[in-house]
């Protein structure tokens, strides 16, 4: 039987809970469950860090909160037809390069 670290459990649900967080342009603030141990806190500020977030900790409850520099969603416009389906960037130029050919 494999055994679960409970905290792997609380950062998983944190994880799902800031995904959707981010997405809503409405929700400005997020609050978690109170961190279990020091990890938990260094994980979560770096999250934090990487989306620009504000972190608060109120007696042992991380609160996040979006800044103005804050990652958004934004919805891609599916109405032209020439677009690829997945909406790549591509970096190669139009013609295919034909000077690395053996």
């Amino acid at each position: 039987i494999r055994e679960e670290r409970p905290g792997f459990l609380i950062l998983s649900a944190a994880n799902e809970q800031l995904s959707k967080f981010l997405q809503d342009s409405y929700q400005t603030e997020l609050r978690l469950p109170c961190l279990r141990d020091a990890e938990e806190k260094e994980k979560l500020e770096s999250l934090a860090k990487l989306y620009s977030l504000e972190l608060q900790l109120v007696t042992g409850q991380p609160i996040l909160r979006k800044t103005r520099n804050t990652m958004q969603a934004i919805e891609v416009e599916h109405s032209s037809s020439n677009l690829p389906t997945d909406h790549k960037r591509r970096c190669y130029g139009d013609d295919a390069d034909t000077s690395l050919s053996l």
